[in-house]
């Protein structure tokens, strides 16, 4: 009896024991992956859907349109860059250091060059003048390439309004200042998922801040006043009063284009991966793509909360909250425990510099705006300054532009020999209007972040 019950066999057989044991170690974790995947799937479609209820864009990829290329200034911009012939100028900014500081140099001297340079580029203008009387811009380049040539085109128009103040010619000044002003506008407007607007709203400084710059010498060589109005018309366009507003709901749409099909209105998670994916990638992404999506709800829950600051009145709406040096390791409680402190710290310190740049470029084109309604009430008072900037209210402006970085209205100061329109500035404290207008040309074109002067506004000299 108990020979035969020796020699009868297991009821499991040792290698199916063993395939059982390698097909639970194998399915085991890709069961938790699959469970984990549709968790942060159904996560990010509910983040999509509170988004999309409360109208809010989930990706920058623009709505299809008929094909129309002679009403795209995108085409004319892109014709007029790729006629752009850079040779003979490689010393722009000594050029223009000559042209702007006295002492630095001779005009004399330099001005045979430039307008030696912009002759060989009058094709190339023709087509920017074209494109800045068009009114619909729809991009269709890749960003980087894109934005090079508005660089270009940016360069050509502040040297030819550096020309003809040279040469007396107000109304030419003023229309090459429009043209710097309206690529600033097409820099600041979303333009599909290969643009960042934090990286687009740096680009603009350059055309706004060259051509603030020459604001007070175009006033002084006296522009008509139909070119007055076009200055105007287009600083009114720059002045975007939700900027901040508007920056972050980009950036997070940026962030949502890599999983959301705007085309089909639905979730995508198979989305996400470079443009360029190979099936190596592929393998790749399927691996990481829950933890990866885990990352980015947390990444938009925190636009989202910049997007609540970004509309609190100003300044409060500049700030972000919890300084990066202060933000720690994730407790565990957080909202975003796989986000390490790094992460967080770069997000915030990117959120800073956009809020940064947004502010001064407001506090610019304000002080601009201001400048062309006292210009606008000098010539209707026989040259008398007001006394105030209330007195342009309503004949001139609507309201008194407010600092962004302060919330109260820009200042106004009357000098000995003329006046100073300005915004306190990041640094939030009045300095008199110290340094408003000076070397505002290479400060705006140069580092932004590091070399801006106390006072960021615009002064002007009148009489000898």
């Amino acid at each position: 009896m108990m020979a035969s019950e020796q020699s009868r066999e297991p009821r499991v057989r040792p290698t199916f024991r063993r395939l059982a044991i390698g097909a639970f170690v194998v399915l085991l974790p890709i069961s938790a992956w699959t469970v984990w995947d549709n968790v942060e799937a159904r996560r990010m479609a509910r983040v999509v859907d509170a988004i999309l209820a409360r109208q809010e864009p989930v990706s920058l990829s623009p709505a299809w349109v008929a094909p129309d290329q002679r009403e795209n200034a995108a085409r004319y911009y892109d014709a007029a860059a790729a006629l752009v012939n850079v040779a003979g100028l490689e010393d722009e900014q000594g050029i223009l250091r000559s042209l702007d500081f006295p002492g630095q140099g001779d005009p004399a001297e330099v001005l045979p060059a430039i307008r030696a340079w912009l002759d060989r580029n009058r094709d190339a203008e023709t087509l920017l003048a074209r494109a800045t009387r068009i009114e619909r811009y729809q991009p269709v380049n890749e960003f980087y390439l894109r934005e090079n040539g508005l660089v270009q085109l940016a360069r050509l128009a502040d040297l030819r309004t550096v020309e003809r103040i040279a040469a007396g010619d107000a109304d030419g000044a003023a229309e090459a200042a429009v043209q710097q002003l309206t690529i600033g506008l097409r820099f600041l407007r979303p333009s599909g998922n290969r643009s960042t607007p934090a990286l687009s709203m740096l680009f603009s400084v350059i055309p706004i801040g060259r051509a603030a710059a020459s604001l007070p010498a175009i006033l002084a060589i006296s522009p008509s006043a139909p070119r007055l109005a076009e200055l105007q018309s287009a600083l009114s366009a720059l002045n975007q009063d939700d900027i901040v507003e508007r920056a972050v709901l980009g950036e997070r749409a940026l962030v949502l284009g890599h999983y959301w099909d705007a085309g089909s209105r639905s979730f995508n998670r198979s989305a996400g991966g470079p443009p360029s994916s190979g099936a190596r990638w592929s393998v790749g992404w399927a691996a990481l793509r829950p933890y990866v999506i885990h990352l980015t709800i947390g990444h938009v829950e925190l636009l989202t909360t910049w997007l609540e600051q970004a509309r609190r009145p100003w300044p409060a709406r500049l700030d972000v909250e919890g300084e990066p040096e202060a933000v720690g390791p994730p407790s565990a409680g957080s909202r975003f425990p796989f986000t390490g402190a790094a992460t967080r710290r770069a997000a915030t310190s990117i959120q800073r510099t956009r809020n940064r740049t947004a502010g001064t470029l407001l506090g610019v084109v304000r002080s601009a705006l201001v400048t062309l309604a006292i210009e606008r009430y000098r010539r209707g008072h026989d040259g008398v300054l007001p006394a105030q900037l209330s007195d342009l209210v309503p004949s001139r402006l609507s309201a008194v532009p407010v600092d962004p970085f302060s919330g109260s209205g820009l200042i106004y100061k009357q000098l000995p020999q003329g006046y100073v329109v300005y915004s306190v500035g990041p640094d939030r404290a009045d300095n008199g209007g110290e340094g408003a207008g000076t070397q505002l040309r290479r400060r705006m074109g140069g580092n932004l972040l590091r070399d801006l002067p106390p006072d960021i506004g615009i002064t002007v000299k009148l009489g000898g």
